[in-house]
């Protein structure tokens, strides 16, 4: 028993020390500032379904760029779709300098996601002088450096996709949902980051590079955009570079449910697109493997009235818990210290009652893990913004295609 009780504090350690990793290398690495000059055309593609709740704060803020040649394309899934008014007014009120398109997607493919066919159709519609293309998320809110920074490390020859990635920070009172999602993509984000997988919430190219590529027929096949862009940078012969300017916080709600399905999403498109799937199975199993058995230790010593045992296991799970804490702040501050880099507001210190329900939930977020793992394992048919697609092997399928209602919307604070 004691050398199991040993195991988890090492796996916690392990994990801990991964965080912290993560942590000096968001703190120590830097990426070079723009040094091309600012007449090479740049064009910030958006697709939008639904009426995301910082829509507007999202487009105000890349209508606001530090940058001189841009614009801003955006594909929307259908003209009855509330974001094609909404984004027609901001339009009308804001773009002064006339930098936005708006339009709807018109080639719904069966064979991808709808999000692929809206960049498919805007890859396609790039004028002809543009030298770079930046994506976005229509739940990002981007900083007026945002351009620059995503643009910057193309300077250099060697790389040829720049990216970022997600924070959630749970909005106040915090629920549930929002912190289980927080608390699972905190971990989450360590491996991505340190082994840069691309996120297309954040991400640039080279204009010419995506023309000459193979990407634009592989979004043709795929249900994420993200999902061919490490084959993408190997065809190019270059590198991903994780700029840490561009960890992007988003502060939506959201249930309990939603998260589930959330994080069911996000590792079904682990599994079809990350050789490293298996592994993040096997990290699943394991850490609820030893998270249960701590329990069970506890409960037999509790009936045996074993003092010496009760006091090994209940400082095994006390430890676990301080280890695991640490390792979200760690990343928490990370994400802080890149608010900072770019002048930003940086995230409010975690009050003490934050810090008592992330360590109560660090169990609960470890066993949806391996329940989010399983269902990735056999999903047949995946559910993102309304509609349904049905995976096929490595390929998928749209099920059926229906407009996004007004109906649909029920909160605008939560995430859809």
């Amino acid at each position: 028993m004691g050398i199991f009780l040993w195991a988890v504090v090492a796996g916690v350690i392990i994990n801990t020390l991964c965080a912290a990793l993560f942590y000096y290398r968001i703190r120590s690495e830097s990426c070079p500032p723009l040094e091309v000059p600012q007449q090479d055309a740049a064009v910030i593609v958006l697709s939008v379904r639904g009426l995301d709740p910082g829509l507007e704060p999202s487009i105000t803020a890349l209508l606001n760029q530090d940058f001189r040649d841009y614009s801003v394309l955006v594909v929307v899934d259908h003209k009855r779709d509330p974001a094609w008014t909404k984004l027609q007014e901001i339009k009308a009120r804001l773009d002064f300098e006339n930098r936005m398109k708006i339009v709807p997607l018109e080639n719904r493919r069966l064979t991808c996601s709808l999000k692929c066919s809206a960049l498919v159709q805007a890859a396609e519609m790039l004028p002809q002088k543009t030298r770079w293309v930046a994506f976005v998320d229509a739940d990002v809110v981007t900083h007026k450096g945002w351009l620059a920074d995503v643009l910057g490390p193309l300077v250099d020859p060697r790389v040829t996709v720049v990216t970022g990635n997600q924070w959630f920070e749970p909005p106040k009172p915090v629920s549930r949902g929002a912190l289980l999602r927080s608390i699972w993509n905190a971990g989450a984000l360590v491996p991505t980051v340190l082994l840069r997988h691309p996120w297309a919430g954040s991400m640039a190219v080279r204009y010419e590079d995506l023309v000459i590529s193979s990407l634009i027929d592989d979004w043709k096949v795929s249900i994420v955009d993200d999902g061919p862009m490490a084959k993408f940078a190997n065809q190019m012969g270059g590198k991903v570079i994780v700029n840490p300017s561009l960890l992007m916080v988003n502060r939506e709600d959201c249930s309990w449910q939603f998260a589930m399905n959330w994080m069911a999403r996000m590792l079904t498109w682990s599994r079809l697109y990350e050789s490293t799937f298996p592994l993040t199975v096997l990290h699943a199993l394991i850490s609820v493997v030893l998270a249960i058995g701590v329990d069970l230790c506890l409960i037999w010593a509790l009936l045996s009235l074993d003092a010496s045992v009760i006091l090994a296991a209940a400082g095994t799970l006390a430890t676990a818990a301080v280890l695991s804490v640490i390792g979200y702040a760690l990343v928490r501050n990370a994400v802080s210290n890149s608010l900072r880099r770019r002048n930003q507001k940086p995230l409010q210190p975690l009050p003490i009652d934050a810090l008592g329900k992330i360590a109560l939930l660090m169990g609960p977020v470890q066993l949806c893990y391996l329940v989010s793992c399983f269902r990735a394992i056999f999903a047949k048919v995946v559910t993102w913004r309304g509609v349904d697609y049905r995976i096929l092997g490595k390929r998928v399928s749209l099920v059926d295609y229906q407009p996004w209602s007004k109906e649909e919307i029920a909160d605008r604070r939560k995430s859809i």
